[in-house]
């Protein structure tokens, strides 16, 4: 089903409770020893998630009701970073992936998102095709309005939206953030490289991003 929000800008919205009569009322539970992860910016891209935390799996896309998703993160390296920023408005919606991993590995994307320090962490309930679910996400502390997410950022974000097929006027809302150049071309290419040949510059200079495909012969490898 699809609403459109506030701004006009066409959202894809939970199922109705009509059109999940066969879903079971609740999501599984994560297995003992592991626990939920709510990804929403970088960490869509599975090979970003994985290259942090190498027990990640997938388990399913998910949509987080009444909060919108923002840029204005400031980043340790002064760019802008995603957000989930809470609304209470029943239109606005932020789409993304929920992660189970070991407990024990929680620590290791904990140092890296910077949690305690520009990201607190919390509890959300979320809707997915299994039915509702409860995962743990970070919300962020320090913000800066003026932030400019890099290009390589955006590109990660967007890269993990197409690789999760999220829908067309998300990705359109992704693709339309304002991104500038990182001046340290190498941190720039290491991230970059993640994406390999899903990046892809069209003809009018604007960055865009194609899902990958492992069977492509110059995909890299998982």
């Amino acid at each position: 089903m699809e609403l459109t929000d506030r701004n006009g800008t066409l959202q894809s919205l939970a199922p109705l409770a009509t059109e999940t009569a066969s879903m079971p009322a609740t999501a599984p539970a994560p297995p003992e020893g592991s626990v939920l992860n709510f990804a929403y910016g970088s960490n869509l891209l599975t090979r970003r998630i994985l290259a942090r935390v190498p027990s990640a799996q997938l388990v399913s896309v998910a949509t987080l009701a009444g909060h919108r998703l923002c840029w204005h993160k400031r980043g340790r390296d002064g760019s802008g970073k995603c957000d989930v920023l809470p609304t209470g408005h029943p239109l606005d919606r932020v789409i993304g992936v929920v992660y189970r991993m070991r407990t024990a590995d929680k620590p290791l994307l904990d140092r890296t998102e910077g949690l305690g320090s520009g990201y607190d962490e919390e509890e959300v309930s979320l809707s997915t095709a299994a039915g509702p679910m409860r995962a743990w996400t970070y919300r962020a502390t320090d913000i800066d309005s003026a932030a400019v997410p890099f290009t390589w950022y955006k590109a990660l974000v967007i890269a993990g939206a197409r690789e999760h097929a999220f829908p067309a006027a998300y990705l359109s809302g992704l693709e339309g953030v304002a991104a500038r150049d990182d001046p340290d071309t190498a941190r720039a290419q290491t991230h970059f490289d993640l994406i390999g040949p899903a990046r892809l510059a069209g003809a009018d200079g604007r960055l865009k991003i194609r899902a990958l495909d492992p069977h492509h012969p110059n995909s890299p490898t998982p």
